[in-house]
């Protein structure tokens, strides 16, 4: 599609910045977050130089994969275990508890509903940094996508060449949004905060929540689309001007 359209180099930069803007962005915050961690003459140490190497290494292209890999792992564990708690005390039968075992069948409860707690707190846990990095994804991958291929298509005038390439294309950028909003909608309900660290918000909040992001992150990513449309090779001094003021304007809650 790219070549029959003149656009190869366009094809190119999306795979290749695809795999690059969600690690390049979080070692620019990690970097920026030791900068002005320094600046407000704050204590620098190594542990926050490691700490800050490991949340950017998770984002390079072939470790990617298997960080997503290790926290499925984690995530099953921790809610099979949840379920296993909660299965203890179904399996229970009334008309089996006696004087006798009424004790010790009462102190394994406890210690069932004990684990369900922890069990449920280290799920929580591990699913609130996990959204940390799938952040940097959705907004690395499916933004420059989503903007990539609007502004071909508004340089072209059209969808693609064959019927494939228009519902190729049209689904690929409905997909982007998609992701786009629901990233936006976890950041929002999910993230981390410095007085909450773990956040547990239900599937009916974001889906309250999926429908009004959606008309806020739509007009961002058409109005970078029509910057990079017309603005062509010099839409990268529109897009680092707009990455300045962002953080600028931001600078207090870096």
């Amino acid at each position: 599609m790219f070549q029959k359209n003149g656009a190869e180099n366009w094809g190119i930069f999306t795979i290749v910045i695809v795999c690059i803007v969600p690690f390049g962005t979080r070692l620019i915050a990690e970097t920026l977050k030791l900068i002005i961690q320094k600046w407000r003459k704050q204590p620098v140490k190594w542990s926050h130089f490691i700490a800050s190497l490991k949340q950017v290494s998770r984002h390079m292209p072939v470790v990617q994969i298997f960080v997503h890999i290790y926290y499925f792992f984690r995530l099953t564990k921790a809610k099979k275990n949840m379920e296993k708690s909660l299965q203890f005390c179904r399996n229970i039968d009334q008309e089996e508890i006696t004087d006798k075992n009424r004790e010790f069948i009462r102190n394994d409860m406890e210690k069932a509903a004990d684990n369900y707690v922890d069990a449920k707190e280290k799920f929580n846990k591990i699913d609130t940094d996990f959204k940390d990095m799938k952040l940097y994804e959705a907004f690395g991958e499916s933004a420059p996508q989503a903007s990539l291929q609007i502004s071909i298509i508004i340089q072209t005038g059209k969808l693609g060449v064959t019927i494939f390439e228009q519902v190729f294309t049209l689904i690929g950028i409905l997909i982007s949004f998609f992701s786009l909003t629901l990233g936006a909608s976890d950041l929002l309900l999910k993230m981390a905060t410095k007085d909450n660290k773990v956040k547990q918000v239900s599937w009916k909040m974001t889906l309250l929540v999926f429908p009004a992001m959606f008309f806020v992150v739509v007009p961002r990513i058409l109005t970078i689309s029509l910057i990079m449309a017309y603005a062509k090779s010099y839409n990268f001094i529109f897009l680092t001007a707009y990455l300045a003021l962002s953080l600028g304007i931001n600078y207090p809650y870096v």
